[in-house]
């Protein structure tokens, strides 16, 4: 299943990182929080959201937030990284 990712108009320079809170600067998405290092990324609808999430928990190695997050005149938000495993 692919999802689908969408430009946003209302990006808010406060918007924080899902995983830990920390700002994220940048109006483009997908990005990478410079605190925690997950890979933040919003989607049009809660289904893509919670599809790439589902996705994300077959991979033993990926860790991504529970839920999406609805950022009003954003979309839905989620977060994830992958083990670093040396």
């Amino acid at each position: 299943m692919t999802t689908e990712r969408h430009h946003f108009e209302n990006f808010d320079d406060s918007f924080s990182c899902p995983n830990c809170d920390a700002a994220l600067p940048h109006d483009e998405f997908p990005q990478t929080c410079e605190e925690c290092s997950f890979l933040v990324e919003v989607f049009l609808t809660r289904e893509d959201a919670l599809a790439a999430i589902a996705d994300l928990s077959q991979d033993k190695d990926a860790i991504a937030t529970e839920q999406p997050n609805h950022v009003y005149g954003l979309g839905w938000v989620i977060g994830h990284t992958r083990l670093m495993l040396f």
